[in-house]
């Protein structure tokens, strides 16, 4: 897997870039599903926990988001100086604890917590992954394997919406289901469990991934200097990533109860029609884009 290419020198095969570049595009999928799939149960979550629609926008917004995105500057500095697959395995381990122990919050303020956790290992990913990625490919053929890396947003995304469909529809006509040696569960708590434990099974693949050599030491954690320098691409970008975040989760998160409650359908309907139209669309665009910026 160490085998530099003969037009790469210093960089591991093109082989292995992508081997890598496959295995941390499942782990993001998985990422998404797990942070996604409470969009599909909104109702059930605000019956069984006598909820508002606002108090369930905190849970899959504020909860999620903000430790997300402050952990997530601690951890990049991390990454830049650390062993990136060990930083990843531990998220990927904390993040599914987290998912499964949605599954056993009884009230308002544990799911609160369960969801705040999620976003806390959720955070390791990204920035280690978009550092192995760009010490495996050298600059001009960095962006088809980033996009590749970046269409598990809407892989997982769409999976998320189709397995959680299924589960809601399959259970819906039931109120709660008993696991033995754990006790009594809803349907929603079910569908948080069934999501998290498979994220397990993929620490032994991880474990398959080498940390390759760093390139560009001397770029590797700026600072803040840099980043005020070079504020006049960082701001408009920074803005311009929120304001699609803001869109892209809003709808995403909320789609799917719209058409149960507006139009009639099913989880199960809906689930499947916007799984499958995110999976084409979604992930196609993302490495399509990748191809073309190279």
């Amino acid at each position: 897997m160490t085998n530099s290419t003969s037009d790469d020198p210093g960089y591991p095969s093109t082989r292995s870039g992508y081997y890598v570049t496959f295995v941390l595009l499942a782990a993001y999928t998985l990422s998404f599903i797990d942070r996604q799939i409470l969009g599909f149960m909104v109702d059930p979550v605000k019956r069984d926990l006598h909820l508002s629609d606002t108090s369930v926008s905190l849970l899959h917004g504020f909860a999620f988001a903000i430790f997300y995105t402050a952990v997530g500057l601690f951890l990049g500095r991390f990454a830049d100086r650390y062993n990136r697959r060990r930083l990843i395995i531990l998220g990927v381990t904390f993040w599914c604890a987290a998912t499964i122990a949605c599954g056993f919050a009884d009230n308002y303020w544990e799911l609160f917590a369960a969801r705040v956790l999620v976003g806390v290992g959720e955070a390791t990913l990204s920035p280690a992954a978009y550092s192995i990625i760009a010490d495996y490919f050298p600059r001009p053929k960095r962006a088809r394997p980033i996009g590749i890396y970046s269409a598990g947003v809407y892989i997982g995304s769409g999976l998320a919406f189709i397995v959680g469909g299924a589960v809601i529809q399959a259970t819906g006509t039931s109120n709660d289901f008993v696991i033995i040696g754990l006790g009594q569960f809803h349907s929603w708590q079910l569908a948080f469990i069934i999501v998290g434990l498979p994220g397990l099974l993929m620490v032994p693949l991880l474990l398959t991934i080498r940390e390759p050599m760093r390139h560009d030491v001397e770029a590797a954690s700026p600072g803040l200097r840099y980043f005020v320098q070079h504020r006049g691409f960082y701001l408009p970008a920074m803005a311009g990533f929120a304001v699609l975040a803001i869109v892209t989760f809003a709808y995403t998160a909320w789609l799917p109860t719209s058409f149960v409650r507006t139009w009639g359908w099913s989880p199960g309907q809906i689930g499947l029609a916007y799984g499958l139209t995110m999976l084409a669309a979604g992930a196609g665009g993302m490495v399509s884009a990748g191809w073309f910026s190279d």
